[in-house]
Parts: C-alpha cells; sequence; structure tokens
C-alpha cells in the first residue's frame, strides 16, 4: 500500500478566527458527506435516458494475467478509461448529466477517488474508493488511480466495461 504524507488541502489564515492549520493540529479537509442529494429523482431519469443511449462500450484492450502465487495465466478484454469517456460523454451531456472525478486525500484513509455524477438542478449521487497503490513511484500511483476511475465511473453510472469471469480471478482459479 501506498503511503504518501498528508496535507491539509488548505490553510487558514491567521486573521481568521480559529487557528492556523499545523503539523501537530490537522484540520479534516471539505469533502462531501452524503453519497447523494435528498431528491435524485431528475437525476435517475436522465440517468436511465442515458444508459439507453451509451450501449455496449467496445472492450478495446486485452490483458494476460499472470498470477503471483504461480498458476495458469488467463487473459481478459476491459475498456479503458478512454473509451469509456467516449461513450459516455454525449448521452450523457445531452441528459443533463456531468460527472467529475476528483482525488483528494484525509488523514484516516489516505488517498482516494472522489465520483460524482450531477444533474442540473444540484442532485447528485457519489462514491468515494480509496486508492490502494503497492509501491511508491509516481507511475504506480497514476496506473492505481486510472484504475479506480475507471471502476468507479463505470459503476456509479450502471455499465458494464469489463468482461465478468464470476470473480473467478480474484479468487486465483484457472479460468478455460
Amino acid at each position: 500500500q501506498m503511503t504518501l504524507p498528508v496535507q491539509p488541502d488548505m490553510e487558514l489564515s491567521q486573521s481568521e478566527t480559529r487557528p492556523t492549520a499545523s503539523p501537530s493540529v490537522m484540520l479534516p479537509p471539505p469533502m462531501v458527506e452524503a453519497s447523494r442529494s435528498a431528491d435524485i429523482d431528475h437525476l435517475v431519469a436522465a440517468l436511465a435516458t442515458a444508459q439507453g443511449q451509451i450501449g455496449d462500450i467496445p472492450r478495446n484492450r486485452t490483458v494476460t494475467v499472470t498470477p503471483r502465487s504461480g498458476g495458469q495465466s488467463y487473459q481478459f478484454k476491459y475498456a479503458t478509461l478512454s473509451a469509456i469517456i467516449d461513450a459516455i460523454k454525449k448521452p450523457l451531456s445531452e441528459n443533463g448529466l456531468a460527472y467529475t472525478q476528483i482525488i483528494s486525500h484525509d488523514a484516516e484513509g489516505g488517498y482516494y477517488v472522489l465520483t460524482t455524477t450531477l444533474h442540473c438542478g444540484n442532485q447528485f449521487i457519489a462514491s468515494k474508493v480509496p486508492l490502494i497503490a503497492e509501491g511508491g513511484s509516481n507511475q504506480q500511483f497514476g496506473s492505481a488511480l486510472t484504475y479506480m476511475k475507471r471502476y468507479t465511473l463505470a459503476a456509479l453510472l450502471g455499465i458494464a466495461a469489463d468482461e465478468d469471469d464470476d470473480g473467478n480471478a480474484a479468487d486465483g482459479n484457472a479460468i478455460t
């Protein structure tokens, strides 16, 4: 798991009524606590229409995985983040929907991706997912980031971007 120093998102100025953040006192970053707005009826209707317009997303990447524990290698196909974005951009826009994917951090959980689907009229649904990266390089962090952005965006929009292996690869089972 990647461990990086946590910095507050912002420091308060000396002129404000609360003290400036210091290494011993960390102020929590502003974040969306709720996973949805109180009302989501218009968002759900717009999302349902957009989902009908999105159709199948081409799984444009094939990878071969060799399990760390040994055993037989296996292949699967998935849609890259750019293929997902290409497929969803127009249907979302035509239905008054947008999404954001913000990278942030907190003192307890480390780095995370906050993916939010928004609809005009202040309706939203959101998903906060931790970033777990092995090693400490920027490339490893970037790889974990792209992976989580792809999965959370597909999940939040209710679209399929991967072949389903029924969890067998995650369990280390041979897939034939």
